[in-house]
């Protein structure tokens, strides 16, 4: 896992992410294997029948080591940054390297008049690509999520969006229309949106429980699905609209102390993302978890005057252990 961050402020937002990688190795634990024996009826001998497909069905998936150094947080143009969590590699790709080729592919990034729409829709087809010909390869993809962060100079605003890819496998391919990313906008009122590891500042943000700004979106989604409306008979926009509507943010968030968040200086901005990633990698000591969050800390902010800049985390320092 990972965590990554963005805090919206009123002249700017800043971005943060770690870059430990986790990797994950199915494990039988040895209480859990003495629970399945007790199930198990015996012969009068006293012995147990066990098969092979019922011990590996045991085994889950956990997280098993971590290493250090992967890239989370990048810049896509003067006033757009992507930060991501979840698998690191795509088509036997580093997701730096997919960026990066997206970024080179395109001459216009930095025309401010193209749509932020279109410029993730744009990311998104490209990314597609990477992803049907992983699946050619690999009999399954795990999920990856791509937070992007814009700032709009012209009205002061900053949008956040969420790519989401979710697990699949290679029968996917057998519609070549299958939507592998889907993209939410998060509702305006929203100024903290993070992902990954993020269970702590969840609950320190949002009240104890997953918070209703992730649960919705996908609850009206597969509510939609299931009507099986007509396509085009829903808007484009129909998910963002409701998030945004004032009795939703009455009704449902109007004791959650993230509302007050809306008059945050940058520097509050900057102070409150590292607070959240402290939260996080300093909680991992008290837990028996393999610790997934952690490594360089990369923290960059957004402003109107100077756009993307990192101020944390980009430079190579001095060692630790040798004094200059």
């Amino acid at each position: 896992m990972t965590f990554i961050a963005s805090v919206v402020a009123k002249k700017g937002v800043a971005i943060i992410a770690d870059s430990l990688v986790t990797s994950s190795l199915p494990i039988l634990h040895y209480n859990r294997f003495l629970d399945h024996l007790k199930t198990k009826p015996k012969s009068e001998g006293g012995d147990i029948s066990l098969n092979p497909s019922e011990v590996e069905s045991l085994f889950k998936f956990e997280p098993y080591y971590t290493k250090d150094y992967e890239e989370k947080l990048f810049k896509l143009n003067k006033y757009t940054a992507i930060t991501t969590t979840g698998i690191a590699e795509i088509n036997d790709k580093k997701i730096i390297d997919i960026v990066q080729s997206f970024v080179n592919s395109k001459s216009d990034l930095e025309n401010q008049s193209i749509p932020i729409e279109q410029r993730i829709s744009d990311f998104s087809e490209f990314v597609t690509k990477e992803i049907r010909e992983h699946l050619t390869k690999y009999e399954e993809i795990g999920r990856c999520i791509f937070i992007i962060t814009f700032y709009e100079t012209t009205i002061s605003k900053t949008h956040i969006f969420k790519t989401t890819l979710k697990e699949n496998d290679r029968q996917s391919l057998e519609n070549p229309n299958f939507l592998y990313l889907k993209t939410i906008k998060e509702a305006d009122w929203i100024k903290v949106v993070c992902d990954g590891q993020n269970k702590l500042s969840d609950n320190v943000l949002y009240g104890i429980g997953k918070p209703l700004y992730e649960i919705f979106p996908d609850l009206i989604s597969n509510i939609i699905d299931k009507l099986q409306l007509p396509e085009g008979s829903i808007p484009p926009d129909f998910i963002d609209q409701l998030m945004n509507d004032e009795y939703f943010s009455k009704i449902f968030y109007g004791d959650v102390e993230l509302l007050n968040l809306s008059e945050l200086s940058l520097q509050q901005a900057v102070d409150l993302a590292s607070l959240l990633m402290r939260l996080e990698v300093d909680f991992q000591k008290y837990t028996r978890n393999v610790p997934t969050v952690g490594g360089l800390i990369k923290l960059a902010i957004i402003d109107h005057d100077n756009g993307f800049n990192f101020i944390s985390g980009d430079n190579v320092i001095p060692p630790r252990h040798i004094t200059i």
